[in-house]
Order: C-alpha cells, then sequence, then structure tokens
C-alpha cells in the first residue's frame, strides 16, 4: 500500500437526517486511515456552508462511536446528538500524538512489519501537516 495516496487526514461530511453510520472518506472515495479510535477529531459545525470557528468538538462515546476497519471506518452519532441534517456538517480529522514509539536496539527484534507501520506513521504525520499548512494564510519569501 502506497499510504501517501491510499488515505487522507481530513474528510467534511454532510448530514442525512440521520445518526449515521457515516462514512470516514472524502468525495473522491479515499479514507482516513486510523490506527486507533482515539485518533479521530469530529467538529460539528450548524451550516454546511458555516467557515468560521464556531464548531462543536464531539467526544469519542459521549457524543458518537467509531466502528469498522483500520483502513475503512465509520461513526455513529449517539443518542445524546441531535440528527445531521443535510444543512449541517461534520468535519472529521486524524489527529495523533507526534512521538517515536519504536527503539531499535542492538540485538533486538527487527520486524519488517514494525518498520512498515512507523514508516506509515511518518507519512499520516505529513498529511496532517499539510492539511494544516493548506489551511494557513500564504506569505511571500520576502515578508
Amino acid at each position: 500500500m502506497t499510504l501517501a495516496s491510499a488515505c487522507t487526514p481530513r474528510v467534511v461530511i454532510v448530514g442525512n437526517s440521520t445518526l449515521g453510520p457515516y462514512s470516514l472518506v472524502d468525495a473522491s472515495s479515499v479514507a482516513i486511515r486510523l490506527v486507533s479510535t482515539g485518533h479521530l477529531k469530529l467538529t460539528r459545525y450548524s451550516a454546511s456552508t458555516d467557515d468560521n470557528n464556531d464548531g462543536t468538538v464531539l467526544s469519542l462515546t459521549t457524543d458518537y462511536t467509531v466502528g469498522g476497519t483500520q483502513d475503512a471506518r465509520t461513526f455513529t452519532l449517539t443518542s445524546a446528538q441531535e440528527v445531521l441534517t443535510s444543512s449541517q456538517r461534520i468535519v472529521a480529522e486524524r489527529v495523533q500524538s507526534y512521538t517515536q514509539d519504536l527503539d531499535l536496539t542492538t540485538g533486538g527484534a527487527f520486524n519488517s512489519s514494525s518498520l512498515e507501520a512507523r514508516f506509515d506513521k511518518l507519512a499520516e504525520f505529513q498529511q496532517e501537516l499539510k492539511a494544516r499548512l493548506d489551511r494557513t494564510v500564504p506569505l511571500q519569501f520576502s515578508d
């Protein structure tokens, strides 16, 4: 799998007057890849065109639950939330701590699947940073 082209760190979900389940894929059917359900941040906006920062961050297990597999996740709003109407939206983002959790030592286990998982994590970090940079105001080099 080529992670850089096979997943996205952020998608926008427009409601369909239900609690879900909603698939975590973008308009091109590219999924948010999540290693852990705790790596998902959902922000609910009252209007589908609301571009200001008045969104409400939802809490895992209190406001929503996550299902599916690592590469094909879905979320469902809990009964504590109102249904998501077609005039509302939820922005789903992958967020994870920027830690290095693989320690290769002399004589230790050198597992290729562990290395592949860490390379995937580095690519995910790059995607998250790019998504944040894409939403900032660009400045000229001379500024």
